[in-house]
């Protein structure tokens, strides 16, 4: 016998034997005295050798031991019939709630070799979360059926991971088998990670099923009767597997979801799976590429209407006809998607030939297929004299087209005017006498359309010019921009932009003529551009015959005090005005006293944007604000970065406890407030101003460096803002307490951003707690909060909850351990941009993301930068899943 190490503690109830080797004499006698000590709940035998035979004395008289918790074997040399022992043992000793065994040894067993490797059990009496968790192991077919054999015994068993255990397809069939006949089984996972649901995996790079197995395996899953996910995602299959998976798809009726992605297969495969369309009426969408996600998903009853998307493959001529062959033959298809398939003109024309025969109820892709000139013409020609085409959508980007190919063009677009829904031109060498053609002969019809022309030289006067022409040449166009125009009959001109066309002033002047004429227009666009004291004389000469303007937006690259002064000047002409944007200028004090005269003498102003403004002193500023108080009918205000003092920001408290119609309040930056600071006082009252506020639905109050004492005061109102949409308190110095009381109090909120506070575990702790409850949550942004892990715990638990987020930013939250919120994004069905960077998070969370994205359809980009993934994991599972972003550049 080994050292011997017994363990005693005055009034404990563990007691502990390590390192013993015991037979079954031995065992029999301890467990005798053992039997003596009242309220055991743990024993500890680790280390020792376990015979089958000592393990049998042992759980014989484990019931008269009154164990009421757990047995620890760790490192304890286990045979296969030993663990058999135990686990049918458990079966009928409710008392025992958990048994670890672990140790990395090897062991002849049957002539193979058993490898245990941090081995853990746990059998609970919740039926609910019932799990068998034996991955990492060495069962094969054999240990596996032994286990199976245990099931009937086991009736609180919901879930069984026997994942890397060198099972083969026979052990599949196995497994099938169970899922069919255990209806408490809730996930079957052969590999990786499980959704709680009867999910039946295969996801090895190596995997491939064979034909034969194939036809087993789905037969079996026939009998299924739950809701199934079936996935052969980073495996191959050959097209007889494929055969014999569609020969039997119809009568599998709980599959849900058929994963295929990333899986090697045939160009001849993946069309016999589009003939799923047709061989079963249960197929809503199918969804196919070489390399990427890829499945095919299923409803409960017959499909009225279904979705074909087969992308990224080089379709030759000769798979175009079988292709539409099997098209021809599903009356139900309302979407087909042949994008980017390298078609080239042969197999466009191939297909669009046969357009006619196929029942498409909507939509045709036949984007980014390598077309010439002529391909491209061929297709905008064909497709628009087709009788059952009644809308067209066209994208010509970088054809090169030159004077014949122009002229085609032309001609093509005149005879199906009224089909031509939109028309976008991309870097075609287009002049302006073409696009001034164009214009021209599109104005025909009643149909309203868009048409978005963008060549490198459309800017500056010739960007002006052009609107100018256009204007003219087509009174019909509703919206007219710097690279679009928006056209419908019996419309006059509503909105003219040039934002960011390097317009000068004296670019405008070619404007007057026919600005004086769009008596409709209501939004007039010109920020970012250096329009000057020339563009503000002109703006003042033509605002009087704007009798509809509604919103005049001048963001500013100026640096002219000028601009502001005279504007404000020539609004007093402008009396239908209700938003002004001037954002960014540089206003004198003279410049502050005439704007606020003029928005007191607007009746229907709503809105101001003075953000990023400057040029004012300290009385110019007071001068601001109090004018701004006299507008009592403006509903938003934003005020971004303005320089106020402790005496303006009174002031302007003072005029927004006034205005009662207040909905959108932007103060981001605009003071500092630190408790115990000059300033605190004076933001205090500011934010006391704002009760009665009932409208609120916008409030921004970032970079203030507001303390607790100033969100008690925030959080007063709230109750009275049912409309609050939206709320960023970001860049402050808010606290747990602060903080759990704020997210309490939200109600109908849809963006919350709280980054860079110090909000930690605590209030990390109540979010998993209150966030369900958001409902209307879509945004969330905990970024550089130090919540650590167990707060990340929380978010986690949340988020599963949370189905209607589309933006979650958890940048640098004080821990690395994310995979559980990596898994729990598959439950974020509707979530566009999330980020994960600076997290110091590794490969593990890495794979998790790739795993869960496939049900994150609506994601566009996943943000890990500045992590410890090493560049080799990055790079293949960027391969995988090109939405994971793991550099900033």
């Amino acid at each position: 016998m080994k050292d011997i190490n017994v363990l005693f503690f005055p009034s404990s109830d563990i007691q502990g034997l390590l390192n013993c080797s015991l037979n079954t004499d031995q065992m029999t006698r301890l467990c005798q005295l053992l039997s003596r000590c009242p309220g055991l709940s743990v024993l500890d035998l680790s280390g020792g050798h376990m015979k089958a035979d000592t393990l049998k004395a042992l759980t014989d008289s484990l019931q008269k031991l009154y164990i009421s918790k757990q047995i620890v074997l760790n490192n304890s040399h286990i045979s296969v019939d030993g663990l058999m022992i135990l686990t049918s043992f458990l079966s009928v000793c409710p008392d025992v709630v958990q048994v670890d065994i672990s140790g990395i040894e090897k062991y002849k067993i049957s002539k193979r070799l058993w490898y245990v490797q941090y081995f853990h059990l746990y059998i609970t009496n919740d039926v609910d979360n019932g799990f068998v968790l034996i991955s990492n192991n060495a069962l094969e077919n054999k240990g596996l059926k032994k286990l199976l054999d245990l099931l009937p015994q086991l009736s609180n068993i919901q879930e069984i991971n026997v994942s890397e255990n060198a099972v083969s397809m026979e052990g599949v069939m196995l497994l099938a088998g169970t899922l069919c006949s255990h209806r408490n089984m809730s996930e079957v996972n052969v590999s990786h990670g499980g959704n709680k649901k009867l999910f039946l995996k295969f996801h090895s790079s190596k995997s491939s099923i064979q034909p034969t197995d194939m036809n087993k395996l789905c037969r079996r899953l026939v009998q299924c009767p739950s809701p199934l996910e079936l996935d052969f995602s980073h495996g191959s299959l050959k097209d007889e597997a494929i055969e014999n998976l569609l020969k039997i798809l119809p009568k599998m009726t709980s599959l849900q979801l058929l994963n295929m992605s990333h899986v090697q297969m045939s160009t001849d495969g993946a069309l016999l799976l589009v003939r799923s369309l047709i061989d079963c009426q249960r197929v809503r969408a199918v969804e196919l590429r070489p390399q990427g996600e890829a499945f095919i998903k299923f409803v409960n009853m017959k499909a009225e209407q279904a979705t074909c998307r087969l992308t990224q493959y080089t379709l030759s001529s000769g798979d175009v006809e079988k292709l539409s062959g099997i098209l021809e033959k599903c009356p139900r298809l309302s979407d087909l998607d042949l994008s980017s398939n390298l078609l080239r003109d042969e197999g466009v024309k191939s297909f669009v030939d046969s357009l006619p025969r196929l029942r498409i109820a909507s939509s045709v892709n036949l984007g980014d297929n390598r077309l010439t000139q002529m391909g491209a013409l061929y297709l905008l020609n064909t497709v628009t004299t087709c009788e059952k085409v009644v809308e067209v959508e066209v994208s010509l980007r970088e054809c090169h087209f030159g004077a014949d190919h122009l002229q085609r063009l032309a001609e093509i677009l005149k005879s199906c005017a009224a089909q031509l829904v939109k028309l976008s031109i991309r870097n075609n060498g287009l002049n302006v006498q073409v696009i001034e053609g164009l214009v021209k002969q599109l104005r025909c019809g009643h149909v309203q359309r868009y048409i978005s022309i963008e060549e490198t030289w459309i800017t500056a006067e010739a960007a002006v010019n052009l609107v100018s022409c256009c204007l003219n040449l087509n009174p019909n166009i509703h919206t007219i921009s710097g690279d679009s125009v928006d056209m419908a009959s019996s419309l006059s001109t509503v909105t003219i932009s040039l934002v960011d066309c390097a317009v000068q002033g004296n670019h405008l002047v070619s404007l007057q003529t026919v600005l004086q004429r769009c008596t409709l227009l209501q939004d007039l666009d010109l920020s970012h551009n250096s329009v000057g004291r020339v563009g503000a004389e002109f703006l003042c000469s033509v605002l009087p015959s704007l009798v509809s303007l509604r919103k005049l937006s001048l963001e500013s690259k100026e640096t002219s005090e000028d601009l502001v002064l005279l504007l404000a000047e020539g609004l007093l002409q402008a009396k239908s005005i209700e938003s002004l944007n001037f954002s960014g200028h540089v206003i004198s004090d003279r410049g502050a006293v005439v704007l606020t005269r003029t928005l007191q003498n607007l009746p229907n102003i709503r809105t101001i944007n003075l953000s990023q403004c400057s040029g004012w002193t300290a009385a110019g500023a007071l001068d601001l604000v109090r004018g701004l108080g006299q507008c009592l009918s403006l509903e938003g205000i934003s005020l971004d970065f303005a320089q106020l003092d402790e005496e303006s920001t009174v002031s302007l408290a003072q005029g927004l406890h006034a205005m009662t119609s207040l909905k959108r309040l932007n103060l981001n930056k605009k003071v500092t407030m630190v408790t115990g600071s000059p300033g605190e006082g004076a933001t205090l009252v500011l934010l006391a101003s704002l009760e009665g506020l009932r409208g609120m639905e916008e409030i921004e109050l970032e970079g203030m460096r507001m303390s607790d004492k100033g969100v008690e005061e925030l959080i007063k109102h709230l109750p009275t803002w049912t409309g609050l949409r939206k709320i960023s308190l970001s860049e402050n110095c808010i606290g747990d307490q602060a903080g759990e009381r704020l997210v309490q109090a939200l109600a109908n909120c849809t963006e919350l951003e709280v980054l860079q506070n110090k909000l930690s575990l605590a209030c990390a702790a109540k979010m998993g707690q209150v966030l369900p409850t958001l409902t209307h949550l879509r945004v969330l942004d905990l970024s550089e909060n130090p919540i650590g892990r167990e707060g990340s715990v929380s978010i986690s638990n949340a988020l599963i909850f949370m189905k209607h987020l589309t933006k979650i930013h958890l940048t640098s939250i004080g821990t690395s351990e994310l995979t559980g919120l990596a898994a729990s994004l598959a439950s974020c069905v509707c979530a566009e941009d999330v980020s994960f960077a600076w997290n110091d998070c590794g490969d593990d969370v890495a794979v998790k993301l790739s795993e869960v994205l496939p049900q994150c359809q609506k994601l566009r980009r996943l943000e890990l930068w500045r992590n410890s993934i090493s560049t080799s994991d990055a790079q293949r599972l960027r391969q995988r899943e090109k939405r994971l972003n793991f550099f900033s550049t």
